[in-house]
């Protein structure tokens, strides 16, 4: 008997809905234990937020968000959950995933194919993890794509084509990579594209011109690469930012650049391009940054560049300009760097540049400027850097120049500068470095110049035609660490109270007309004096030049007992010389086992045979005594960049007196610190050691220190996510000598300047074996120069004048304020007597939030920031602790910086 057709239809609607049931369930299923194995995957073997959830679901825990019942999951944001493991393939099958925030954290392995198979992705942000291989093509298969943040990883390989399939991209960011080949023209079917970044990797080959067709692209950064070739027109597109800074690029700067009216910063730094300024950019009123320095460029400044009233930045050093500076320059307003050095440019300064009032650099070195120095300077009241210096100026130094009362640097040597040196050059309280040589400046060196107390890199009187005595007052310079009064006409001698300037490197007081015996109570840097340091004073005696001639004696018994006081010392000496060299003859008997190199011998070690065979020791020798090698200089040591006839590029530390003199011990120590190697320390690979020189050899090269990026950069602002990544890094180096060295070692110089970051954002500890080479017996060092940093230093040093691991704490305290302040440790705008830390904890006093005191260029970037910085805030205010007692150690710092998180 047959159904009738009301029963089938029924039985129809009855198993479609029990199907329905079953496949969500199945579904539900699929998606809970694929989500599970992905989270707890990528959790790796860390702690991590998730251990105290209770609930079977994984859509109930942080950062995982789940629709229609928790049946398909369309959100993964786990931004800084400080996830340790690797993306499991399983992702493949949640096909309802929109959004994949994994960034700022330290996933390892590779990116799975499978993420080709969530086709409802709209976001993937990977960035900032430790992701290597090649990007896989299989991305290209997602049709709805808008966001792909690959950056800061260690992918590998080419740009697969297949990612020009992805129409609907937005923003494509893959810098910070070592990504090679080309760039490929698949870039050009991106034809929604408006960000694409590509910088910081090694791709080669020219730009390609398809670049021309992406009508929305607004920023495009592929700076720090090896493109070559022209520059490809841009003209018809809406762009905004241009940076391709660090290449092989040729030609010359394509016209209409700025022709949609919205370009604000354009940089072509080093380069190789050619032809001229294109004139349409004086008319481009909206650019703020203009960098085009380390090129070939030729001709005149157009004169419109004067009227850009919302530039900010313009550098064009490092080409062959020539011609005038622009007169008109009324359009700067907002001009806060101006640098045109090492060009052809002739003519006056302009005197309407004191109309910039917001000039804070004025560097016009190496020109051919006539005419005298514009009085009117003086007007640009926040100037805090003027490099005139290598010009044709003519004249005295501006009356009022120390007005100006946050100058910093002032370079005018290499001039024809006359008149003498006025006594107000004791008002520029806030200069670190005074360079007035090669000049035709007379009189005497007012005793003024020893109120320079912020003095250290330089203080340069050579070549000129001063005269008279040297001022008592410069032995208050104590900070200095270079002096240079030679070839002048400065009589009398050397003033005893130069031997306190304990922190000089180098000092000339050769071709004078000094005279006298040199300073008998000569210690710290001075000394370590060669002749040379003393040439051409003929009336200068003393070791190390020549000996005194004795005294005369007269026939009184006055002369009688002088002499014979004389005679007795002299017998006194003879015998502490006797008994000093028997000590030290039995001091090299006991260390001959090791090494005894004798005097002016060198001494080389090396950890490793094959970086041996590659090393020269001439060149060597030759890199650390030029300057223009120079990476880094602080308290201890000096950073050379020496590269190698092999190709291979060294860094080369320089140890100033206060640690070369520890040479036995060097031998000794650093065969232990070899040994011993954590991925954010400096460890050294080999040393060579000869008469007063010291120097250790590393096959890390940074490219900068902490402090270089965070005060010296104006290109950009160095983000939060990499001010965090950097903390992170720098507590775990000194977590490292804290905890896991026996016995512990501290750092005796924890500062922003001995953290360095490397050319793909390396971060390592430097200077960390000095605490072993002045002490290697006690974890609680005491030394008798002063250890650490101006502004970094705890305040218990003072009393105590012990370096420990609670003082440690404090100076990474004040370097976590530093990333989150943007501000140095010691800075005139705090206020009389303070520092960094005093003008945090000041701010309730002013009445003001501690948002307020947070660096507003990055913490309004976001609120997740935001919240960042302000809990990390709580741990700069933990380790500044007054009382030494209450800091907390630094596992308890690290775990405490670990453990923030940016909110999802």
């Amino acid at each position: 008997m047959g159904m009738s057709f009301t029963s089938i239809a029924a039985l129809c609607i009855l198993a479609g809905m029990l199907s329905i049931v079953f496949c969500s369930s199945y579904t539900s299923a699929l998606d809970e234990s694929a989500l599970s194995t992905f989270l707890l995957t990528l959790k790796g073997n860390g702690p991590s937020v998730w251990d105290t959830v209770n609930s079977s679901s994984p859509c109930s825990w942080d950062g995982v968000n789940c629709s229609n019942g928790d049946v398909e999951v369309i959100d993964l944001s786990l931004s800084g959950f400080n996830l340790k493991g690797t993306i499991s393939p399983t992702i493949g099958t949640l096909q309802s995933l929109t959004k994949l925030d994994l960034s700022n954290n330290s996933v390892r392995g590779s990116i799975p194919a499978e993420l080709g198979d969530c086709f409802s992705l709209l976001s993937i942000n990977l960035t900032s993890n430790k992701l290597g291989s090649s990007i896989p093509s299989s991305i290209g298969k997602l049709p709805k794509l808008e966001v792909l943040d690959l950056s800061q990883n260690e992918l590998e390989g080419n740009i697969p084509a297949e990612l020009g399939n992805i129409t609907t991209l937005q923003t494509l960011n893959l810098e910070s990579n070592n990504l090679t080949g080309l760039i490929g023209d698949a870039i050009s079917n991106l034809t929604n594209l408006k960000e694409l970044f590509l910088s910081q990797n090694r791709l080669r080959g020219p730009l390609p011109t398809g670049i021309a067709s992406l009508q929305k692209l607004e920023k495009f950064a592929a700076y720090q690469n090896e493109l070559e070739g022209d520059i490809p027109s841009m003209s018809m597109l809406p762009l905004k930012e241009i940076n391709l800074a660090s290449n092989n690029l040729t030609g010359p700067i394509p016209a209409n650049m700025c022709r949609s009216g919205k370009l604000s910063i354009l940089t072509l730094d080093n380069n190789k391009l050619n032809g001229t300024i294109p004139e349409d950019l004086g008319s481009c009123g909206s650019l703020t940054t203009l960098r085009i320095k380390g090129n070939s460029l030729t001709g005149s400044i157009p004169a419109g560049i004067g009227k850009l009233s919302k530039l900010v930045y313009f550098v064009a050093e490092q080409n062959m300009l020539d011609g005038e500076v622009p007169s008109d320059i009324s359009g700067w307003e907002n001009l806060i760097l101006l640098s045109l050095a090492d060009n052809r440019l002739s003519g006056s300064i302009p005197s309407q540049i004191s109309m910039v009032s917001s000039l804070q650099e004025l560097v016009l070195s190496n020109n051919q400027f006539t005419g005298s120095i514009p009085e009117e300077l003086v007007n640009c009241k926040n100037l805090s850097r003027l490099h005139l210096s290598g010009n044709l100026l003519t004249g005295p130094l501006p009356s009022g120049l120390c007005t100006l009362q946050v100058l910093e640097s002032l370079k005018l040597d290499s001039n024809i500068l006359t008149s003498e040196l006025p006594h107000s050059i004791g008002d520029c309280g806030r200069l670190l470095e005074l360079q007035l040589g090669n000049n035709q400046l007379n009189g005497t060196i007012p005793t003024e110049i020893g109120n320079l107390t912020m003095l250290q890199i330089s203080l340069n009187l050579s070549f000129n035609q001063f005269t008279g005595p040297i001022p008592d007052s410069l032995g208050k310079l104590t900070k200095l660490t270079s002096l240079d009064l030679s070839h002048n006409r400065l009589t009398g001698p050397i003033p005893e109270a130069l031997v306190s300037m304990s922190s000089l490197l180098e000092w000339d007081f050769s071709d004078n007309l000094l005279s006298g015996p040199l300073p008998v109570a000569m210690s710290g840097p001075l000394a370590n004096s060669t002749a040379s340091n003393f040439a051409g004073n003929p009336g200068l005696c003393g070791s190390p030049l020549p000996p005194c001639k004795a005294l005369k004696m007269k026939g009184n018994s006055h002369s009688f007992w002088k002499a014979a006081a004389i005679a007795i010392a002299c017998v006194l000496v003879l015998l502490l010389i006797v008994s000093a060299v028997v000590i030290v003859a039995m001091h090299k008997h006991y260390f001959r086992a090791a090494v005894d190199p004798g005097p002016g011998v060198p001494v080389s070690r090396f950890f490793s045979e094959n970086v041996e065979r590659a090393v020269d020791f001439g060149i060597i020798k030759e890199a650390i005594s030029s300057n223009a090698n120079i990476i880094s200089t602080n308290h201890f040591s000096t950073i050379y960049r020496v590269p190698m006839p092999s190709c291979s590029v060294l860094a080369a530390k320089k140890f100033n007196s206060t640690v070369a003199i520890h040479q036995k011990r060097i031998f000794h120590e650093l065969e232990k610190l070899w040994k011993f190697s954590h991925e954010n320390i400096m460890q050294p690979m080999g040393y060579f050691l000869e008469n007063d020189l010291a120097v250790i050899l590393y096959d890390f090269v940074p490219t900068c220190s902490l402090s270089q990026k965070l005060h010296r950069n104006f290109e950009s602002v160095l983000p939060w996510s990499s001010r965090y990544r950097i903390a992170v890094a720098a507590a775990q180096g000194l977590c490292f000598i804290h905890h896991s060295c026996n016995p512990p070692m501290m750092h005796l110089d924890v500062s922003s300047n001995n953290i360095f970051l490397g050319p793909n954002h390396e971060v390592k500890i430097g200077d960390v074996e000095v605490a072993k080479l002045l002490d290697p017996s006690k974890h609680t060092g005491s030394i008798s120069a002063v250890a650490g940093s101006f502004g970094y230093i705890a305040p218990e040093y003072a009393f105590t004048m012990r370096v420990t691991l609670a003082s440690n704490v404090y100076s990474f305290g004040v370097i976590l304020l530093e990333l989150l302040t943007g501000r140095r440790p010691v800075d005139e705008s705090f206020g009389e007597g303070l520092d960094l830390v005093r003008w945090v904890y000041g701010a309730s006093a002013r009445g003001e939030m501690p948002e307020q005191i947070l660096d507003a260029r990055i913490s309004a970037q976001s609120f997740a920031s935001r919240q960042e910085m302000l809990a990390v805030l709580k741990v700069a205010v933990s380790c500044t602790n007054a009382a030494p007692l209450q800091r907390p150690r630094m596992r308890k710092v690290l775990e405490a910086l670990q453990t923030i998180k940016l909110p999802p």
